[in-house]
């Protein structure tokens, strides 16, 4: 009877460490991109994008959008659709930044600056609760200027690893992480 139980025992402990396994498996194939405020609410992030603007010096500028929704391309502006250019995007997080590399987004860590030197702008911002109407207005319940911080970027193959961790300027605490490939999103000159 003792063997009987001790095989029993066994087989339990043996099945709970493969269901914990199998859990901490799944976290590492579909890691989750997101953001939070001060340690509690939680606002997912899973479209990367970025675009590249030029400004005066040697290297190339970036912003990074990780949302919730999806940029529309837009192919004839003069079709008469308005604002084209989100599609179900209601949060996210727009980081703009003076990149390590000329013409390509560096790896590596960046700081916030307020200066034309590498490292993380002042006009990026984290926000929810975005709005836009058929009019091309649209708001925010708010919207969260950057004022310090810094990110990381890694990339193995296509897929990037994006750590960011900011200070807003009412002192909210904004950490948040994208995983994933980054699709180039060109801005349009309205």
């Amino acid at each position: 009877m003792k063997s009987v139980l001790k095989f029993c025992l066994l087989f339990c402990i043996s099945i709970c460490i493969g269901c914990n396994s199998d859990d901490d498996n799944s976290q590492l194939n579909n890691p989750i991109s997101e953001y939070k405020i001060n340690g509690s609410t939680t606002y997912a992030t899973p479209n990367g994008y970025y675009s590249q603007y030029t400004t005066l010096g040697d290297r190339d500028n970036f912003t990074l959008y990780f949302i919730d929704g999806k940029f529309i391309p837009i192919t004839n502006t003069q079709a008469g659709i308005p604002c084209p250019w989100v599609e179900n995007m209601t949060q996210g997080i727009t980081i703009r930044f003076r990149s390590n590399l000329d013409d390509e987004i560096g790896l590596g860590d960046y700081k916030y600056t307020t200066d034309n030197t590498i490292g993380i702008k002042s006009n990026s911002n984290a926000f929810y609760g975005f709005l836009s109407d058929d009019d091309c207005f649209s708001q925010t319940e708010e919207n969260l200027k950057i004022t310090d911080g810094e990110m990381t970027i890694s990339k193995k193959d296509s897929l990037y690893t994006i750590t960011y961790s900011f200070v807003s300027e009412n002192g909210k605490k904004i950490d948040g992480v994208y995983y994933g490939k980054l699709k180039k999103y060109i801005e349009l000159d309205w």
